[in-house]
């Protein structure tokens, strides 16, 4: 089972790798430096996530602070919205899949993580985050720092006039 995903993982790798090369402008001299330090670092984080008991057991505390925070969104969507935001339904069901609504029931964690990202950036942790990814992917790869964090998150929050 294990050798399956392994050559599923190296299929996606190759996959990219060939679509990336597709899609390139200099299709006769690829930047080997940049592919190579690519996938050293994918590696290198795939090992980091899944080898290091210190960096697992963190993303377990954070998803169990995700959990917890959609607990309490299906909690107070359903305190607000009754049975459409998931609460106890007052009749039986013979199909209780399809009384998934996705704007009392998923809307309402979107919502919640929206406000939390605001309050991040607003806090200035999020700026930091970038700031520091832009900086070390700089570094990395050798371009600067403002083309290493060019989609960042202000530009999806349609903040693009305004600078970190």
């Amino acid at each position: 089972m294990a050798d399956n995903e392994t050559a599923r993982a190296l299929l996606g790798v190759v996959a990219f790798l060939g679509l990336g090369w597709l899609l390139s402008e200099n299709k006769r001299a690829p930047p080997w430096r940049a592919v190579f330090v690519g996938l050293a670092c994918q590696v290198g984080l795939a090992l980091l996530l899944t080898k290091v008991p210190a960096v697992t057991a963190a993303f377990a505390a954070a998803t169990r602070a995700v959990d917890a925070l959609q607990a309490a969104s299906r909690a107070g969507s359903s305190f607000m919205f009754g049975y459409l935001g998931g609460g106890r339904t007052p009749f039986s069901m013979a199909d209780p899949s399809a009384a998934f609504i996705f704007a009392f029931q998923a809307l309402p964690a979107i919502l919640l993580v929206g406000a939390l990202s605001a309050l991040l950036w607003h806090w200035r942790v999020l700026i930091v985050i970038v700031r520091a990814a832009a900086w070390a992917f700089g570094k990395l790869f050798g371009v600067s720092a403002r083309s290493a964090s060019r989609p960042r998150p202000a530009c999806s929050w349609g903040w693009s006039r305004r600078r970190c």
